[in-house]
């Protein structure tokens, strides 16, 4: 790129995450470019026509993962970005199918009328979810801790692990040996423990598979669901088209150039550190 000296940072893709990206370093004052091969950011959130009146929303479509913290810290509310509800997962089936609320209360109701056992079990499946919940959420917000530094972990870092692990001991005893039971485990196995609806198992693990490349049995998927369940606050309304036009407007806000139409051929290294990309 001739013009590489402009900038302080390139940001190659301008999806979701390139856009978040985006954002941070030009409140950190960088001057930044974002290069999109295609005509239109998004990236796995980038729907499209995919024939003649006919289209989708992208690959990525839950937004139930998107931090509150992050809408706040990038100020996407004043850029069109609202927050509502997790949505509801429907399971068709004969009869007509379930449609599953994620919430404890509305979910056990519409669960009611197929398995009474079911719904005690949701509401149970919840409250576990909710006591474990921030411990789940910290480590996931937190960068994970340098443990083969020279010298060995430093003394702030020997802290943080010791409060953490002191944190899993005040969820008590049966609660910490489930977080630590769970994670290795296939979700079809845990969801099995809890219900015996397939519908609904069916309805809890699609955050577990979805995007893995994995199926309900393979290991450690229940770690999936964990992590989502753990961290899903509110969802996007509009979905992932609302999401990424919200980080674009806060991106030129904030003094962000992106180019669309801009396929990165290579990143030009020089002693060591990178200096430019060719377009």
């Amino acid at each position: 790129m001739s013009d590489a000296t402009r900038y302080d940072a390139a940001v190659i893709g301008g999806g979701h995450n390139g856009l978040t990206a985006a954002c941070v370093l030009a409140k950190k004052g960088k001057r930044v470019v974002v290069l999109e091969r295609r005509d239109h950011p998004g990236g796995l959130c980038a729907g499209g026509e995919f024939h003649p009146g006919y289209r989708h929303h992208g690959i990525l479509h839950d937004t139930a993962g998107v931090r509150s913290s992050v809408v706040a810290a990038l100020g996407l509310r004043e850029h069109g970005l609202d927050l509502g509800p997790v949505p509801p997962v429907f399971v068709p089936a004969a009869g007509g199918g379930l449609l599953l609320p994620f919430d404890a209360d509305a979910g056990a109701a519409a669960i009611e009328p197929i398995s009474s056992r079911d719904a005690e079990r949701y509401r149970e499946f919840h409250a576990f979810i909710g006591r474990v919940r921030g411990v789940v959420a910290k480590l996931m917000n937190e960068i994970p801790p340098d443990l083969m530094r020279d010298g060995g972990p430093d003394a702030p870092t020997l802290l943080r692990l010791g409060l953490t692990g002191l944190s899993l001991r005040r969820l008590g005893r049966a609660d910490m040996m489930e977080l630590m039971r769970v994670p290795p485990m296939c979700v079809a196995d845990w969801l099995n423990e809890w219900f015996e609806t397939d519908a609904i198992k069916v309805a809890l693990a699609a955050p577990a598979v979805t995007g893995t490349w994995c199926g309900p049995w393979s290991p450690g998927t229940a770690a999936n669901l964990l992590l989502w369940a753990c961290t899903a606050e509110r969802a996007v309304v509009g979905g992932p088209a609302a999401l990424v036009a919200s980080l674009e407007r806060a991106a030129r806000h904030r003094g962000v150039e992106v180019r669309t139409g801009a396929a990165v051929n290579s990143v030009i290294v020089d002693d060591g550190r990178v200096t430019g990309v060719e377009l």
